[in-house]
C-alpha cells in the first residue's frame, strides 16, 4: 500500500490539488490512494519529487521514513 493519502495531506492539498499538479484526474488519486489502481514507475517518481521524498518511501508502511 503506498502513502500517497498520508504524504498528500501532511502538505495540505487536495486529491483535486495534486491531479492538478499530476494533470492527471481527482480519479485516479482516489483510486492510487486506496490501491485500486497501482501506480507507475514515472509517477511514482514525479511524486518523490513533490514531495521530496525517496520513491521507498511512497510505498513503504512506515511514515516515520526519512526524506531526501
Amino acid at each position: 500500500m503506498i502513502n500517497l493519502k498520508y504524504y498528500r495531506k501532511i502538505n495540505g492539498l487536495t486529491q483535486k490539488d495534486l491531479a492538478f499538479i499530476l494533470d492527471t484526474t481527482q480519479q485516479n488519486i482516489q483510486r492510487w490512494e486506496t490501491g485500486k489502481v497501482n501506480l507507475n514507475v514515472l509517477t511514482a517518481i514525479k511524486l518523490s519529487k513533490i514531495f521530496n521524498v525517496k520513491v521507498e518511501n511512497l510505498i513503504n508502511s512506515d511514515h516515520s521514513l526519512t526524506t531526501q
